[in-house]
């Protein structure tokens, strides 16, 4: 387990090996209890905490997490009370990113956690290239899930000014996004989507669904709960499970585009593909717009 509070934590994936990187702030690495320097170490799963072993508190921290797989390769992060607070930077709290556009990323959410990104910033930031798949298949312990044992973790993410809750920065859009379980909070910054793109961003999801889990996505100022920041668009998005709440903020669609948007097309205007074929969805619009559709 790798305590955030010590210094900034980097996990790449790259010729079949994850590994992990952790600088201490000054300049040097933050020792393992082996004494040796996290640079580069393997490890093939990866558990995240700003918890105090000795008082049980989860602490904050302004430190952040990036995480990067290469082409074809497959990353494994688990988040287990985690509390990043970067609101006074200009930095997002958890970075993603999947080089060659076929990277995957899981996230694994054990206990509660909280991420809250500046302004710019999306509080999970994902952009283009790649898929982010955020799941609860384990108990807080790690331990396998039973019908006697089945917690749930948490995961609350906040967007800064333009960024979204999940999803894109402040003019930058966001693709392939999936939640498979846990209890997950997205707000989207002014002009953010809960989970899509930021101000001026679009989210482009085919491939990309929500399957299970408690997803309650909330947008920013003109954005979608679930879709386009202010003035942009979605384009491809599915819901085959679980329980799904989008709220638009002023001028967005519970599910769909920002206010103002324009999505390209053959002779301009909407070009929007969802679909729901299960779970429970409640999609409010807000200020004019729709429910499911445009802003």
């Amino acid at each position: 387990m790798y305590d955030l509070t010590k210094g900034d934590i980097s996990v790449r994936v790259q010729n079949n090996q994850q590994t992990v990187t952790q600088e201490d702030g000054k300049g040097g690495y933050v020792k393992n209890k082996d004494n040796k320097d996290i640079i580069d170490l393997p490890d093939n799963d990866v558990v995240i905490t700003t918890k105090d072993t000795e008082t049980g508190k989860v602490e904050t921290t302004d430190n952040t997490v990036k995480i990067d797989a290469a082409k074809d390769s497959e990353a494994n992060v688990t988040l287990r009370d985690t509390n990043i607070d970067v609101s006074g930077k200009d930095e997002a709290a958890i970075t993603i990113a999947g080089n060659g556009g076929t990277g995957k990323i899981n996230l694994e959410l054990d206990g509660n956690n909280t991420v809250t990104s500046g302004n710019g910033h999306a509080g999970i930031e994902k952009g283009a290239a790649g898929t982010l798949t955020i799941k609860d298949e384990k108990n807080d312990d790690s331990t396998e899930k039973t019908e006697d044992k089945n917690d749930t973790g948490h995961l609350t993410a906040n967007g800064g000014e333009g960024g979204a809750g999940i999803g894109g920065k402040e003019n930058g859009s966001a693709r392939y996004i999936s939640i498979t379980g846990g209890d997950v909070t997205a707000n989207g910054g002014e002009g953010g989507a809960g989970i899509g793109g930021g101000k001026n961003g679009s989210l482009i999801n085919a491939g990309g669904e929500i399957s299970g889990g408690k997803v309650t996505a909330t947008g920013g100022k003109g954005a979608a709960g679930i879709g386009g920041g202010e003035g942009s668009y979605l384009h491809g998005f599915t819901i085959t499970g679980g329980e799904v709440t989008a709220t638009g903020g002023e001028g967005g669609a519970g599910i769909g585009g920002g206010n103002g948007a324009v999505a390209p097309g053959k002779n301009g205007g909407w070009s929007i593909d969802i679909a729901i074929t299960g779970g429970k969805v409640t999609a409010t619009g807000n200020g004019g717009g729709a429910g499911i559709g445009g802003g």
